[in-house]
């Protein structure tokens, strides 16, 4: 059972390579030598979201109302500007998310004082994503050390119906009820097994980056049975 899921993308290194584009466009040629460029520092293959028999904590199959998800990652690359990438990509329904936040990471799901970002898309705080849809955020000023941990926090009013998810994070993740997205501490979180509803992050890197390590496979290439929070 464990096997049908598939590790579609993870990044794994702590130089990747540059895009002058929106997440998923091919850099161009010039674009590889020039600092200063967009690179994905942190991605996941999405899922469709469905209850896991074995981890039910996961909330992907039944949906969202009203709620907060903070995810937790490890990012490879550090720069200066972040953009975070949502997904609805398997979506059966629109989803509205209403509040977002980026934030560096203290410990579990406390911010790191000073760090708290909000999000806009198009200028805008809340965002549709269609159903197949994703959503790129517009850049926000954050300093992100290379191998360093982000808190990007998603709230939506829902009810959402299943979420796009990835099942296999090797990291606890956080839930709270209402719009925590700017809640400096994890008060009121509680553990979450799964991402929720992103599937990258990019930074600007202040220097040249020479490529990504992305590894495809079953669940055992994507962290099954690891130790988790390492």
């Amino acid at each position: 059972m464990r096997r049908l899921f598939i590790a579609g993308v993870v990044v794994a290194v702590a130089l990747a390579a540059p895009s002058s584009a929106p997440a998923g466009a091919p850099a161009q040629a010039d674009d590889r030598a020039r600092p200063g460029n967009w690179v994905t520092a942190w991605a996941a293959g999405p899922v469709v979201g469905v209850p896991i028999p074995w981890n039910p904590g996961c909330p992907a199959g039944t949906g969202l109302t009203d709620q907060t998800v903070r995810n937790v990652a490890f990012v490879s690359a550090g720069g200066d500007r972040v953009r975070v990438r949502l997904t609805n990509t398997f979506g059966q329904r629109s989803i509205r998310v209403a509040h977002a936040t980026v934030a560096v990471q203290a410990s579990n799901a406390d911010v790191a004082p000073g760090t708290l970002r909000s999000l806009t898309f198009g200028g805008r705080k809340d965002v549709t994503l269609a159903a197949g849809g994703r959503a790129l955020s517009d850049p926000v000023q954050l300093t992100v050390a290379p191998l360093s941990t982000l808190l990007v926090s998603v709230f939506v009013p829902g009810p959402t119906g299943p979420v796009t998810m990835h099942p296999f994070t090797a990291q606890g993740n956080f839930i709270a009820n209402g719009d925590a997205a700017a809640s400096p501490t994890g008060s009121g979180f509680t553990d979450l097994p799964c991402w929720l509803l992103i599937d990258g992050i990019d930074v600007q890197a202040p220097t040249r980056v020479v490529g990504t390590v992305i590894a495809l496979g079953d669940s055992i290439t994507d962290t099954s049975a690891t130790t988790g929070n390492r």
